[in-house]
């Protein structure tokens, strides 16, 4: 019975979206089978299948690219997986939205990690200098464009920046320039250099991100 079931979900799965919907469902009225499932695939989305896996496979982590330009070289990938972040790269979605010219990697390794983004991703342009307008085609709103497309450092003097030794260690959390743009926190202002210049430059972009989004709606 259960080698039946295996087979029938595994059928389901790979047929077309309706079948699919129907495959959640069955998964659903199995349990714990169901929270794996509902999340590659959400019934209730209004997105269509295609679009939301082109959307999981935007947000892989930017380690994905780095390990598909160098397999096997996990170590060396980490370090620039960490390098990424600190410029507020974590995800493939936020290279494609932050640009080629913005990755601070070595001319080497930009060049690899572009041809990996081409070879992986052949219907996305990563574009050298994106535009708000073109952003507005990877993102659906703020929440998923890294702050990093507007320019700003924080105090590394602070002591959230600094370990017991008094090294520099990055920020351990990602930001977006809706979270730039939430004035219920307070907490950027302080932890970022010159957070009312930041913040305008944020409404700027978020104002031609918006009009880019109106004008495809």
């Amino acid at each position: 019975m259960g080698e039946r079931k295996s087979e029938r979900v595994t059928g389901l799965f790979t047929a077309d979206e309706e079948k699919m919907r129907h495959l959640v469902a069955i998964a659903r009225d199995m349990g714990d089978v169901a929270i794996t499932m509902v999340r590659t695939f959400d019934p209730d989305s209004p997105q269509s299948v295609a679009e939301q896996h082109w959307q999981q496979n935007l947000d892989q982590r930017a380690i994905y690219l780095l390990q598909y330009m160098n397999p096997g070289g996990r170590g060396h990938d980490m370090r620039l997986a960490d390098q990424l972040k600190r410029n507020g790269i974590w995800t493939v979605r936020d290279m494609f939205v932050v640009g080629a010219n913005h990755l601070h990697l070595s001319d080497l390794m930009k060049g690899r990690l572009v041809d990996a983004a081409a070879e992986a991703f052949p219907d996305e342009e990563l574009k050298g200098d994106p535009t708000p307008a073109d952003v507005a085609k990877l993102c659906n709103d703020l929440s998923q464009v890294t702050a990093s497309v507007v320019p700003f450092h924080f105090d590394t003097d602070l002591p959230d920046f600094r370990n017991e030794f008094g090294y520099v260690k990055p920020y351990d959390h990602w930001l977006s320039v809706a979270d730039l743009l939430d004035e219920t926190n307070p907490e950027l202002s302080r932890l970022i250099l010159h957070f009312d210049r930041v913040r305008d430059a944020a409404m700027r972009f978020a104002a031609e991100f918006m009009a880019a989004k109106n004008t495809t709606i």
